[in-house]
């Protein structure tokens, strides 16, 4: 098999193709090593990474929130086919949603079938609530940066209007800002 070192530089590449966005390029290279004999933590690692780059097809300034739960379902469907058993058959699904991810796979959750499980972790169950801290943060930025203070119902019109925000280094768009806004997570019914 591949020593280690040879794996991680393989693994390198397959990094830099990405981070130059040669999206295609990287998803071959990490399903390269993960079809390879390398040891099984790149093998997995190699999974992952596939994984994330199909679930971040575009720049978050494009995206939305029913865009992300199609990511999600997206995703799962790509799980479910790369490690199908013999018989067809999938190994069980399980949900993972950490803070605002939790009402993401809530979201979710209704779209697909035959889930085994949703796993939530620090949960955020108001999206009100969760865009409420993004846009706390932009307003101590500009107040960090002596630009002064901008209240949450021009910040909430901005984001009305079609328009992003940045926010600590990152674009919020409206239709994902306004999206998650109006998410709450429900419990999920009963089997």
């Amino acid at each position: 098999g591949r020593t280690g070192y040879t794996t991680a530089a393989l693994m390198t590449e397959a990094d830099i193709k990405a981070r130059a966005g040669d999206r295609d390029g990287a998803i071959a290279a990490y399903d390269s090593l993960a079809d390879s004999k390398a040891p099984a933590l790149y093998r997995d690692l190699a999974v992952i990474k596939r994984a994330l780059l199909i679930l971040s097809d575009g720049e978050l300034g494009d995206t939305s929130w029913s865009t992300w739960i199609d990511d999600v379902e997206r995703a799962a469907a790509w799980l479910r086919a790369r490690h199908a058993r013999a018989d067809g058959s999938a190994p069980p699904l399980w949900l993972w949603g950490l803070r605002t991810g939790a009402l993401l796979a809530g979201a979710t959750l209704p779209r697909l079938a035959d889930v085994a499980g949703l796993l939530l972790w620090q949960p955020t169950v108001q999206g009100k609530a969760a865009l409420q801290q993004f846009l706390r943060l932009k307003t101590a930025g500009r107040v960090a940066s002596g630009q002064g203070g901008v209240g949450m119902a021009e910040l909430r019109q901005t984001l009305a209007s079609g328009v992003a925000l940045e926010i600590a280094g990152y674009t919020l768009p409206s239709a994902l800002a306004l999206g998650l806004e109006q998410a709450t997570l429900r419990p999920p019914a009963p089997a």
